[in-house]
């Protein structure tokens, strides 16, 4: 492959990425300059991507919206704090929602609130940089609202990459041998290695990381269904699915979330 056709098709990628990654600064740009004007989700077109819990939840908090060729156009008169209850435990919502509620007047009490690491990975560090978030890594968030004044810089480490670490996980399942993957944390990881466990691969959490390890035994095969977290993602299927072709037996994978 050339490395032009390398360049292209990463750009390509990161493009795709961030078109459905943009509905996520409308939040904290709520939160920050009052106003905001973001294009509706793209990205990889495997499904509808409604976005109504996001605007309703930031409508419970005083934005209005209007959508015009395209485009998202959000104002508000001042944030404040209120009581909102997700249908479902969307993380992009949970991400908009608690950017916003930080400098929100008053609390804000988010129920079936997404529980990804990642969510909670954000509110450490919002609450390094002086927001004030309370049940951490629970389906309900109680946010108090602080000035934007008391909010400063912090440093911090972005939490492993759950999806990444899985993958070299499920390229040595298939191949066989063994990988230490630096920083993967097994806690986060729970509902997937105890699948491949099922099927054989071996896993010991180490200071540094996970070893991952298989034998040269063919897989077993094993049904699994998505859910949210800590149910097994979907994000996580593809690899299960190509292991399942290498594996002995008949394995089913039933998708719960996406059409």
């Amino acid at each position: 492959m050339s490395r032009k056709l390398r360049v292209a098709l990463l750009a390509a990628a990161t493009a795709l990425a961030f078109a459905d990654s943009s509905i996520v600064v409308l939040g904290p740009l709520l939160a920050r300059c009052g106003r905001a004007r973001v294009s509706m989700p793209g990205g990889d077109d495997f499904g509808k991507r409604p976005i109504d819990m996001h605007l309703k939840g930031l409508e419970a908090l005083g934005a209005t919206f209007e959508l015009r060729k395209g485009y998202i156009e959000a104002r508000t008169e001042g944030l404040r704090g209120a009581d909102i209850t997700l249908d479902f435990p969307s993380v992009g919502a949970t991400e908009n929602i608690v950017m916003a509620a930080i400098v929100a007047k008053g609390t804000t009490v988010l129920d079936n609130a997404a529980r990804e690491p990642e969510i909670a990975d954000l509110c450490h560090f919002l609450n390094d940089m002086g927001a004030d978030i309370e049940g951490v890594g629970s389906p309900t968030l109680t946010i108090h609202g602080v000035s934007s004044a008391d909010l400063s810089a912090a440093d911090h480490r972005v939490v492993a990459d759950r999806v990444q670490a899985a993958t070299y996980m499920a390229a040595v399942a298939a191949c066989q041998g063994e990988i230490v993957v630096k920083g993967a944390q097994l806690e986060h990881m729970d509902m997937f290695i105890r699948r491949l466990r099922e099927m054989g691969v071996q896993f010991t959490d180490q200071t540094d990381g996970i070893l991952v390890y298989a034998d040269g035994r063919r897989l077993r095969s094993l049904d699994v269904q998505t859910l949210p977290y800590p149910g097994f993602a979907t994000d996580y299927k593809p690899l299960v699915v190509t292991l399942l072709t290498v594996a002995d037996g008949v394995g089913i994978v039933t998708e719960n979330l996406y059409p």
